[in-house]
C-alpha cells in the first residue's frame, strides 16, 4: 500500500514549474521529473530510440549514436501526425519509467509528498492517476516576455508558441491548488510554502484516520470522539490555508477589488458549491485513501 501523497505538478510554458518544482523540493518533497525521464528512455539501447530511429530515419542521431532532441523537436513541431507518433513511442516508455519509481518509493515506505513535475499531464491523461493537482499559472503577457527573452524570439513566434499548447486558463480549471508565478519570486514561495503545508495536512489526515474521509465510507471505530476532534482539527487547518489561498487568488484577479467585494466573491463561490470548503476539489475529487500504483 502506498503511504505517500502522489502530486501533480503541471503548467504551460513559461509559467516557471520548473522554478516552482525547485521550491518543492527544498520543502522535502520527492520530485520525479518526465524531463529526466523523458531522456532516459532514449538513452542509446533503450527501445524507444530504436522505435524512434524507425519511424523518423536515422538522420536523427548525432555522430556518438545520442536523439538529436533539437532535430527531432523541429521536426515534429508543427506537424501533429509526427508528434502523435513521437507521442505514441515515448509516452508508454515514460509512464513505465514513472511507475517504477512510485513502486520504489512505496517498497521504501516513503512516507511524504512525491511530486510528478511534467507539463502534459493532464493532456496525456495521467492527472487522473495523481492524488492532487498543482497548476504553475502565469498572465498570457508574462509568458510572451519570458518566451521572447529565454529564446530569441519575436512575438508571433511566441504566441505561437502558447497557442499551440492547451490553454492555462483550461489547467486552471482542473487543479486542486494553483500557484500564479508571474510576481516576485518571494511571492511565489510563499504560494509554495502554503500549498505544501495544504497538501502535509491532506497527508496527515490520511493517515491519522483509519478509513478514507469521505462521506458514506467511514466505519464505526472512525467516530469516536478524538477521531472526530483530530479531523475537525485539521479540516480547519486546511480551511485556513484554503481561504487565504483564494483570498490572494481574487486579489490578484480583481486588483481594484476592497475588501467587501472580495467577501461578496468567496460568498458567492460558496453559494454555487453547497457544502464545498475552500480546499475543495474545483476539477475533480482525488482518490483516497493512497492505495495507488
Amino acid at each position: 500500500m502506498r503511504v505517500f501523497l502522489l502530486v501533480g505538478l503541471t503548467g504551460g510554458i513559461a509559467t516557471g514549474k520548473s522554478t516552482v518544482s525547485e521550491m518543492f523540493r527544498r520543502h522535502g518533497c520527492v520530485v520525479i521529473d518526465a524531463d529526466v525521464l523523458a531522456r532516459e528512455v532514449v538513452e542509446p539501447g533503450e527501445p524507444a530510440l530504436a522505435q524512434i530511429v524507425e519511424a523518423f530515419g536515422r538522420d536523427v542521431l548525432q555522430p556518438d549514436g545520442r536523439l538529436d532532441r533539437k532535430k527531432v523537436g523541429a521536426m515534429v513541431f508543427g506537424d501533429a501526425a509526427k508528434r502523435k507518433r513521437l507521442e505514441e513511442i515515448t509516452h508508454p516508455a515514460i509512464r513505465e519509467r514513472f511507475a517504477r519509481r512510485v513502486a520504489e518509493l512505496t517498497a521504501e515506505r516513503f512516507r511524504g509528498i512525491a511530486l510528478f513535475d511534467a507539463p502534459v499531464i493532464i493532456e496525456s491523461g495521467n492527472d487522473k492517476t495523481m492524488d492532487r493537482l498543482v497548476v504553475v499559472a502565469a498572465n498570457e503577457e508574462t509568458q510572451l516576455a519570458r518566451l521572447m527573452a529565454r529564446d530569441g524570439i519575436d512575438r508571433e513566434a511566441g504566441m505561437q508558441r502558447i497557442r499551440s499548447q492547451m490553454p492555462i486558463a483550461e489547467k486552471v480549471k482542473l487543479a486542486d491548488y494553483v500557484i500564479w508565478n508571474d510576481g516576485e519570486l518571494t511571492q511565489t514561495d510563499e504560494q509554495v510554502t502554503r500549498v505544501h503545508a495544504a497538501l502535509n495536512a491532506e497527508l496527515e489526515l490520511g493517515h491519522r484516520l483509519t478509513v478514507p474521509p469521505s462521506p458514506g465510507s467511514r466505519s464505526a471505530t472512525s467516530q469516536g470522539p478524538e477521531a472526530v476532534a483530530e479531523r475537525l482539527r485539521l479540516a480547519l487547518e486546511l480551511h485556513g490555508v484554503g481561504e487565504a489561498m483564494m483570498r490572494q487568488t481574487l486579489r490578484r484577479e480583481h486588483p481594484d477589488a476592497d475588501d467587501a467585494e472580495i467577501e461578496a466573491r468567496i460568498l458567492a463561490w460558496l453559494q454555487e458549491r453547497p457544502g464545498a470548503e475552500f480546499g475543495d476539489s474545483v476539477g475533480r475529487p482525488a482518490p483516497w485513501p493512497l492505495t495507488g500504483p
